[in-house]
């Protein structure tokens, strides 16, 4: 992988912290041209602006929210305008609710489903769109192993991350034919401020809960995405790839 992503382009929703933000240094920091989606403005992604200052010319920042589908269209289409291609596109942007069924509030429902799921739809459908016409292109979605281990708490956030799940291994079905690959990869619980609440609760029970008895940490996670992104996955094709240090009996 070492000059793989060398002028490539590659757009990432919810860069701004987390996940998201070490994708986005670690393919920085191989030569790639981004476009990088927020929206907000916060601490973070200033620290992020810090942290790319030295490759600022391949990089390019992109407020909106991802759940308006003309924001995934100017990620898109400024891919191709500012660096003349498109070449992976990585749906990471994502919300989190930790409550119980009966007590769901619908306004952060509708606002959890916009941008776990439509978010994530508009995206794929932007890039299918440009990818199929120029026969190649990756996809990566961004779900979570909650998606497969519900838990009291954790009902609504798992049912958009299935979504996720299998909007993307539909995509795979509708464009492999054209040269695209398509994969999930899905983070065990890792340390990002949208697990702050979690973590700040049952830490302990969630290091355990894992083989490896840690908390992930973003760059790890990110690591495997730059693998799935890569010309040595080039066989792996609508996977759902989980990296959650062995969470075999789930949280």
């Amino acid at each position: 992988m070492a000059n793989e992503f060398l002028k490539k382009t590659i757009v990432i929703t919810g860069a701004s912290r987390g996940i998201g933000a070490a994708m986005a240094l670690q393919f920085a920091q191989k030569g790639a041209n981004l476009i990088l989606g927020y929206q907000n403005e916060s601490d973070a992604l200033e620290n992020l602006r810090v942290e790319m200052n030295p490759f600022k010319e391949n990089i390019h920042f992109i407020k909106g929210n991802i759940s308006e589908p003309e924001v995934s269209n100017n990620l898109c289409t400024t891919a191709l305008t500012k660096f003349n291609s498109l070449d992976i596109v990585i749906a990471n942007a994502g919300k989190h609710y930790f409550g119980p069924f009966a007590k769901i509030d619908e306004e952060e429902l509708r606002a959890l489903l916009d941008t776990n799921q439509l978010g994530v739809y508009f995206l794929l459908k932007e890039a299918g769109k440009i990818m199929k016409k120029n026969k190649a292109g990756i996809v990566l979605t961004v779900s979570s192993t909650f998606a497969s281990s519900v838990t009291r708490m954790n009902v609504l956030y798992a049912a958009s991350k299935s979504f996720v799940e299998t909007m993307t291994k539909g995509f795979a079905l509708e464009y492999s034919k054209y040269g695209i690959r398509a994969n999930v990869i899905a983070p065990g619980i890792t340390e990002t401020e949208m697990n702050r609440v979690a973590l700040a609760t049952s830490r302990e029970s969630m290091k355990e809960s894992n083989l490896q008895h840690k908390i992930a940490q973003p760059n790890e996670i990110a690591k495997v995405a730059l693998f799935l992104c890569s010309n040595d996955a080039s066989h792996v094709n609508g996977q759902i790839v989980k990296v959650d240090g062995g969470s075999l009996g789930g949280f």
